[in-house]
Parts: C-alpha cells; structure tokens; sequence
C-alpha cells in the first residue's frame, strides 16, 4: 500500500483580504501542477465564512511532500500568507493507513 502524505492546512483571512488571499492561493497551483509527486492539491473555502480557506494536499511520499515543500514560489506565497490571517493557520501532517477509493 502507498503510504501517501497528507496535508490539511486552514486559513483564516484577516478583513477585507479574504480576495487577495484566495488569489494568492490559486497563484500555487500552475508549480504545483508540474510536480509528478503531488497526487491531490484542493482549495477550499468555508460555505458559512468566505474568509476561511482549508487546503487539502496528498504527496505520494515524504520526499514528494520534501520536494513540493522546498519550491521557491511556494515559499513566497506562504510568506505573503502569513501577512493576510488574522491568526496562525492550522497545518497538520497526517499518514493514510486506510482507505475507500472510487
């Protein structure tokens, strides 16, 4: 069995940047695309509060999650991220130990 990576990281945005946060965030996933170690990269945004934003992320191992990790652009955004909440984003790794798949 794959021992797939997952991500699960939620955001809250700060006023009035919940926009600029949701682009920032979509401006990721053109690098990420090109990443063959990535198996699933999802933004969302909560139905009840549009400012809060949950990405779901799925690396097909620690080095693909390594890799994803250490790219420069990503790095910029998550910088600039860190500038649009109003507090510290939940980030949280888990492992896969069991699936239903279809």
């Amino acid at each position: 069995m794959i021992k797939l990576i997952v991500v699960v990281a939620a955001f809250k945005a700060k006023k009035d940047c919940e926009k600029e946060l949701e682009e920032l965030f979509k401006n990721a996933f053109p690098t990420v695309q090109q990443e063959e170690g990535t198996v699933r990269y999802i933004l969302h945004r909560a139905k009840k509060d549009p400012g809060k934003f949950l990405f779901y992320e799925a690396y097909q191992d620690k080095d693909a999650f390594k890799y994803h990790s250490s790219q420069y652009i990503l790095k910029k955004i998550l910088i600039r991220a860190y500038e649009l909440v109003e507090e510290e984003p939940s980030i949280e790794i888990y492992e896969k130990i069991a699936s239903l798949e279809r």
